[in-house]
């Protein structure tokens, strides 16, 4: 309270020393900022790490938004106070002062006009403006205004002075007011009054983009950047393009994000969507006709993609990108009995454009000969190893492969706080195996027989009815075992089994003959029991 009646009387006395009141107001906003960049270094959720960091005495302070979508509680924090070093107060009004100083050094460049408003209600006249760029929030990945109202509760006080108006709110508790903002709010209870929901989200993100359309020029364009894991959410989002009248006409992945914990709605790449108002005249296409554009598009950006290093977990959310530009070259998508499609099918199949397109291989044998069940889990282990992932990877990676959900759910496992998924261990795959079983299954399964020896997964191979020397499942235990970490109990498990593969396969062949003994020791049985068998009336046969 002492700091914001000091920053709020700081105005005061800038005027009374002859410095002009729009000048004292810039300056006293400058010093506010300051002090809210130090909040988030001392307030409840910041914590102190170790790191090379000399001038901080090898410590470093990590403020509350690393992981950007939600502030952390903790029952203590580490207080920065007005010390020196990151996070301190010279650290960060000396930041501040040197970028004002260089702005203020810069020559180029022309004056501009700057307005506060709404996506919604632009104050621009129809086809008038070039470009639209925008970056509209990502769905509910982070509550923008709720938890910044930590910043606004202190301003309100400390700028009342220099700028009066930023205190009004109509909000019932002080804080800012959130009637237009467009995000989807997360709650933990069914029953609440919050209007930020997927609904209204989804309505006002179409508003906003009719609102660019209608102030951009017919040959002008509007640039969207946009990221997240959920096909849901591009699915939406594809919708509100659509709805707003425009389409998507080029894309280009970024690594625009830091990211932030495994397994956390944290993004790494990004799309700039570039869009432009939608052509009346634009044809139906045929859904074989696209299903081949769309493929082709996408395995002509994956040479670019990797030229610039991108990743195979970027590849296949930037996939997006090429598929709706193929999609917006037609006012809609026909099937066979010519009735138009859902499009947002186009995003999957983009992504298996992309595994297509890696060609990936186990042990020399192409990943598609595998079964589907098998086909995601080594694919999974490519992506992630046995790492987190967010569970929405698992939903888009189910529907690439053609498989339900519900049947990989015994192949991932939550991970700790229900934070993601990760790969299961063998001795948490407990399902039976019979000649059913996916490759995945039986390599599991063998993993977690090792530790009783060499009968137990002699006892599994038999089962699985299959050969010995069965080259999908020694390709699977072989590539699990190079990508997996040297450390994790499966691989060491299938190193075992591979150094002992020949006394294995003698096992399972002696578990076999077993069971035919037994077979025909018991057919034999019943049959001498029929000799005796008694009929209805009961005499004997």
């Amino acid at each position: 309270v002492r700091l914001s009646r000091l920053i709020a009387g700081l105005h005061g006395e800038l005027v009374a020393a002859g410095v002009s009141s729009e000048y004292a107001s810039a300056l006293t906003g400058y010093a506010a900022s300051v002090v809210v960049r130090k909040l988030k270094y001392s307030t409840r959720g910041a914590t102190i790490q170790a790191m090379l960091y000399p001038r901080a005495n090898g410590v470093a302070v990590k403020h509350i938004f690393v992981n950007e979508a939600s502030i952390a509680f903790s029952y203590d924090y580490f207080e920065t106070g007005l010390a020196d070093g990151p996070g301190g107060w010279s650290s960060l009004s000396g930041h501040t002062i040197a970028v004002l100083r260089n702005q203020a050094r810069r020559r180029n460049g022309r004056p501009a006009l700057i307005r506060h408003g709404t996506a919604t209600a632009l104050p621009l006249r129809d086809r008038t403006i070039d470009a639209v760029v925008t970056d509209p929030p990502y769905d509910s990945m982070i509550p923008y205004t709720d938890v910044s109202d930590l910043f606004y509760v202190w301003l309100r006080r400390a700028l009342s002075t220099a700028f009066p108006d930023f205190a009004l709110t109509a909000h019932p508790g002080g804080l800012q007011e959130k009637s237009l903002e467009i995000i989807v709010k997360r709650t933990n209870s069914e029953e609440t009054a919050e209007h930020r929901t997927r609904e209204f989200y989804d309505t006002m993100l179409g508003r906003a983009f009719a609102e660019a359309r209608r102030v951009v020029r017919d040959d002008g364009v509007v640039t969207i950047v946009f990221g997240h894991g959920d096909p849901e959410v591009w699915h939406r989002l594809l919708g509100a393009i659509t709805a707003g009248g425009l389409y998507l006409t080029g894309s280009w992945p970024a690594k625009t994000e830091a990211g932030g914990r495994a397994g956390s709605a944290n993004i790494v790449t990004t799309l700039t969507l570039s869009c432009r108002p939608a052509p009346a005249n634009r044809s139906a296409g045929r859904v074989d006709d696209v299903d081949d554009e769309v493929r082709r598009e996408v395995r002509t950006r994956v040479p670019e993609w990797e030229k610039a290093n991108l990743a195979l977990t970027d590849q296949l959310m930037a996939s997006a990108g090429p598929a709706m530009e193929v999609v917006g070259r037609y006012s809609s998508v026909l099937d066979q009995l010519g009735e138009p499609i859902d499009t947002t099918r186009y995003l999957v199949l983009a992504r298996r454009a992309v595994e297509e397109a890696a060609a990936i291989k186990i042990e020399d044998l192409p990943l598609e000969t595998f079964d589907a069940r098998t086909r995601f889990a080594l694919f999974w282990v490519r992506l992630y190893g046995r790492g987190l992932a967010p569970k929405s990877e698992a939903r888009w990676q189910a529907m690439v492969s053609d498989i339900a959900l519900p049947e990989i759910n015994d192949i991932l496992r939550d991970g700790d706080g229900g934070k993601g998924v990760r790969l299961a261990l063998g001795r948490e795959a407990t399902g039976p195996i019979d000649e059913t079983s996916a490759v995945i299954d039986v390599a599991l399964a063998m993993a977690r027989a090792w530790p009783e020896g060499l009968n137990a997964v002699a006892e599994v191979l038999a089962a699985s009815g299959r050969d010995s020397e069965d080259p999908h499942l020694w390709a699977a235990i072989g590539f699990l075992s190079a990508r997996l970490p040297e450390a994790d109990p499966d691989v060491q498990a299938w190193n075992g089994t591979v150094r002992g593969r020949r006394a294995v396969a003698s096992a399972t062949l002696g578990v076999v003959k077993e069971q035919l003994a037994r077979a025909v020791t018991k057919k034999r049985t019943d049959d001498q029991m029929r000799l005796f068998d008694v009929d209805a009336g009961g005499s004997e046969q």
